[in-house]
């Protein structure tokens, strides 16, 4: 359990992991909410709303993978345009003023 832990907090912050628990338990409620209005009493309605909310739920992490995905790459690209920057920099004081534009005041 230690391993998945670590990878978990390696790679996801607490406000991340926070609002991806909140944004998942939003959509399942409002899904299960919404659903028992329309949807008939039974055994087969109820397996068809599990698989919809749990359809839904992987369609969800699939998306929000990708655009943590993109989001890291644009980080790391912006990295690296730092730093073939500050590589190319015509003295420290360029540099200097390379690094402080990209840092926040």
């Amino acid at each position: 359990m230690t391993h998945r832990t670590t990878f978990i907090a390696r790679y996801l912050d607490p406000l991340d992991r926070l609002s991806e628990f909140l944004f998942g338990l939003v959509m399942v409620l409002s899904f299960t909410l919404g659903a028992g209005l329309i949807v008939d009493e039974g055994e087969q309605a109820t397996r068809h709303m599990l698989l919809a909310i749990i359809g839904c739920n992987i369609a969800w992490g699939l998306i929000d993978g990708a655009m943590y995905i993109i989001n890291s790459l644009c980080e790391r690209s912006g990295k690296a345009r730092l730093l073939e920057s500050l590589q190319e920099a015509g003295g420290e004081r360029d540099a200097v003023a390379l690094v402080g534009d990209v840092l926040d005041d």
